[in-house]
């Protein structure tokens, strides 16, 4: 959960400052693969994930 946080804020700092492109790296591999995966995450961290994926785009 808090390397979930962790990604989120890194994206939200990003969009504040108009940052276009932004690489994320990561050594969990299991946050990678949540919000690398298409499909609905239907787990408890999933609305973090959704949010994470909303605010990317």
């Amino acid at each position: 959960m808090v390397e979930l946080q962790a990604c989120k804020r890194a994206i939200q700092l990003a969009a504040e400052v108009n940052v276009r492109r932004l690489h994320l790296e990561s050594d969990n591999s299991t946050v990678v693969a949540m919000i690398n995966n298409s499909e609905k995450n239907l787990s408890a961290v999933g609305p973090h994930v959704e949010e994470i994926v909303r605010i990317s785009l």
